[in-house]
């Protein structure tokens, strides 16, 4: 099948739509494969592949600085600064919350009130993650709103410690057969911010409830480690086969890192296929490390950028 090299432009288009089935990324080209359509039957599917590509040289030379969905990226925010913002409708969203930003902003001074923050300036992570247990422990449909902001808010200040109560939220999933369930959407923003905080002591823990979770929870914990853990080659449905939704393959992964830290992970991170993880590891690697000098020349500016500058 031949290649249709396309702008970059198109491809970090087709990047934010999640649109990949397959990527690998080589050290000259970025190559990936697509599928026409919505939803494609069966006997279309071959018929309906794209294989298309980028040069990284190309990609370096895409407008970052003018792309909010690059400029607004964070490594990392404190509470006392998201939420004043979001309060007031100034937070420049890159990603989706779980409401418009009016609704943001009453949950966000709803829950001020709630739990006695007279003053949103002063709130921490730690604040925060309490909270969040404390919603979790007494959980009732009443509070859906307020959850489900809370583990958005977590996974925007990208605070490590915060995956631990992430973690709980999943654990009461209907995918796992928990007898009193959080409901879905809940636990869709919880697994979208353990992606967005990239701690990766959940990993194993996740493995252990994915052999006890639905199909439809299979997926959702293989999309997560496709996303944590994919480095030259997207780790996809499309490449794996039935693997993908195996936790015994996942397992068997992670075993040869089970005695990473932080700093190795963050190595590990300087070569994952997202610009995302890329990026967080420019920021978590200790000032001066060897490390960093893998994304010098990264096609992403902010990730060079960065980079360069903790090198320094």
């Amino acid at each position: 099948m031949s290649v249709e090299i396309i702008t970059a432009a198109h491809f970090w288009d087709l990047y934010f739509e999640n649109r990949f089935l397959g990527l690998q990324r080589d050290p000259e080209i970025v190559i990936g494969n697509i599928e026409y359509g919505e939803q494609p039957s069966t006997l279309l599917r071959s018929a309906r592949r794209q294989v298309v590509g980028i040069k990284r040289e190309t990609l370096k030379k895409h407008a970052y600085s003018d792309d909010g969905r690059f400029s607004l990226m964070r490594a990392s925010g404190a509470p006392r600064e998201l939420i004043p913002q979001i309060m007031n409708q100034s937070y420049a969203y890159r990603d989706p919350a779980p409401f418009g930003k009016l609704r943001m902003s009453e949950v966000s001074s709803e829950a001020c009130r709630h739990f006695g923050w007279a003053q949103p300036r002063l709130i921490t992570a730690n604040d925060l993650i309490d909270a969040t247990r404390s919603v979790v422990a007494n959980f009732s449909d009443k509070d859906a709103q307020l959850l489900n902001t809370l583990a958005w808010l977590l996974g925007e200040c990208r605070e490590p410690m915060g995956s631990t109560i992430l973690l709980t939220i999943v654990e009461r999933a209907k995918h796992v057969g928990h007898t009193e369930p959080i409901l879905f959407g809940i636990v869709d923003t919880a697994l979208e911010a353990l992606w967005k905080i990239n701690d990766k002591s959940i990993l194993v823990p996740l493995v252990s409830l994915m052999e006890r979770a639905d199909d439809t929870g299979k997926h959702k914990f293989a999309a997560l480690f496709k996303r944590l853990l994919s480095t030259n080659r997207l780790l996809s449905l499309d490449y794996l086969h039935d693997e993908y939704v195996s936790p015994q393959y996942w397992g068997k992964f992670l075993a040869p890192y089970s005695s990473y830290d932080v700093q190795k992970w963050s190595v590990f991170d300087t070569n994952s296929l997202f610009w995302e993880i890329r990026y967080l590891a420019a920021s978590r690697l200790p000032s001066k490390h060897d490390a960093l000098r893998n994304l010098m020349d990264d096609e992403v500016s902010l990730v060079a950028e960065l980079a360069a500058t903790r090198l320094r």
